[in-house]
């Protein structure tokens, strides 16, 4: 059980963090449109296109969106 003066700090602490969460704009950053176009795009490539995307993973430089799209 929480004493007066901590559930006056409770309460005080709640009523700061909904007015920031109400103040807070927050816009998805993943574009699911780009990665079904991206995905639909890159639908059962050629096999030596696969072998070309994995032999550059595994030189660990990094992949496109592209590149690990169809992977």
């Amino acid at each position: 059980m929480l004493s007066v003066t901590e559930r006056h700090w409770a309460d005080e602490r709640l009523e700061k963090v909904l007015k920031h969460e109400a103040r807070e704009t927050r816009r998805d950053f993943i574009n699911d449109a780009m990665i079904e176009a991206l995905l639909a795009g890159t639908a059962n490539p050629p096999v030596a296109r696969v072998r070309e995307i994995l032999a550059k993973a595994r030189s660990l430089m990094g992949l496109t969106p592209e590149e690990a799209a169809p992977v």
